[in-house]
């Protein structure tokens, strides 16, 4: 995901901004927990535990800054996929397209991420302006996706939403079309036939939180690479997570070995149920 730098205005009034109790939970709650993640990450490879430039250098080496790999999701098999619905069949081909069209932005998307913390541009971080920083976003984001909601009940219902999506088929009966009702149905998490700002700002929590976690998770890997042989090994691995093997068959493959210049995109789409306890 990639956002542009908010100006001093725009995150002045993304801050101050109005939002009902729910969705202010989930702002507090991504913007702390991002800032735990980020600033563990600092203190791995900074003494100070405040500078950006040493993290930036750590996560360059890894692969930070370049397009990650092809999302597992998108792996299907023609067998799989002439076993789906129609309509499940277009949704994915269509997810599949999009995803491969964002590939190469993936990677400067996660290297404006981490200039987007630095608020002051001094190039050090704190946990004030990490939290700041989350918060601008996410708000800068839900408003930006509930500028459609005509009638201004705070809920988008499915016309209203399928403004911001594009057209990919036949408009049905009810105005929108499978893309726009695929899109709708996977952002309504209650299953209410409305998405509210809360539903909204969810989406965007995830997907910036997750960021946090995978940056801590690749600085703790980092210095690893014992006998600076560019891998990182079992034996070496195990002195981080001697318990885990879940993490390790995702990130070693079909290798032994795992290039310490590879690990970023190793990680990239690893769950945050399998990252967080390697970081408890």
């Amino acid at each position: 995901m990639k956002i542009s730098l908010l100006c001093l205005f725009g995150l002045s009034a993304a801050l101050h901004a109005e939002v009902s109790p729910e969705t202010e939970k989930v702002l507090t709650e991504t913007s702390e927990i991002s800032s735990r993640h980020i600033r563990l990450a600092l203190s791995e490879v900074d003494e100070s535990g405040e500078k950006l430039v040493p993290l930036v250098s750590a996560l360059r080496r890894m692969g930070f800054g370049n397009p990650p790999p092809v999302h597992p999701e998108m792996k299907k098999s023609e067998a799989e996929l002439a076993q789906m619905p129609e309509k499940d069949r277009k949704i994915y081909e269509d997810h599949h397209a999009e995803r491969l069209s964002r590939m190469a932005q993936m990677g400067q998307a996660d290297v404006e991420y981490l200039k987007d913390l630095d608020l002051d541009k001094n190039l050090k971080l704190d946990e004030a302006e990490i939290r700041d920083s989350i918060r601008g976003q996410l708000v800068f984001l839900l408003e930006d996706k509930m500028k459609v909601d005509g009638d201004g009940d705070g809920k988008l219902n499915i016309k209203e939403y399928s403004l911001g999506v594009p057209v990919r088929g036949e408009i049905e009966e009810d105005g929108v079309d499978w893309h726009q009702r695929g899109h709708f149905e996977g952002d309504d998490l209650n299953k209410d036939g409305m998405i509210d700002e809360s539903e909204v700002v969810s989406h965007f929590a995830a997907d910036l939180g997750l960021k946090a976690v995978q940056v801590h998770l690749a600085a703790s890997l980092s210095n690893l690479d014992g006998n600076e042989d560019g891998k990182i090994d079992q034996s070496e691995y195990s002195e981080f997570a001697a318990d885990d093997e879940t993490v390790w068959k995702h990130l070693k493959g079909d290798s032994d070995t795992v290039p310490v210049s590879e690990i970023w995109q190793r990680t990239y789409w690893l769950p945050v149920s399998e990252m967080l306890p390697l970081l408890e």
